[in-house]
């Protein structure tokens, strides 16, 4: 179980980068259609590893995981 524990939390970790990434394109220089694709890009990677997640914690609690922590209710310490 340990195992998995670690990668989900490496998961999570991964999660908060992206979203990070993704703040950063929002309020950094990029500007017009380059915010919208780099932001496109960092919330589609957040989904693809909530299906890797998945595999551990079941889709239901992948989602509400990763809902939680991209609104703050949840810190990142998966």
């Amino acid at each position: 179980m340990n195992g998995n524990q670690s990668e989900v939390a490496n998961l999570m970790a991964a999660i908060d980068k992206q979203n990070a990434a993704a703040w950063n394109a929002l309020y950094g220089p990029a500007e017009g259609t380059a915010k919208h694709h780099i932001i496109s890009a960092r919330y589609a990677e957040m989904w693809r590893i909530k299906d890797q997640l998945a595999q551990y914690v079941g889709e239901e609690e992948a989602v509400e995981m990763v809902i939680k922590r991209l609104n703050g209710e949840e810190g990142s310490d998966a």
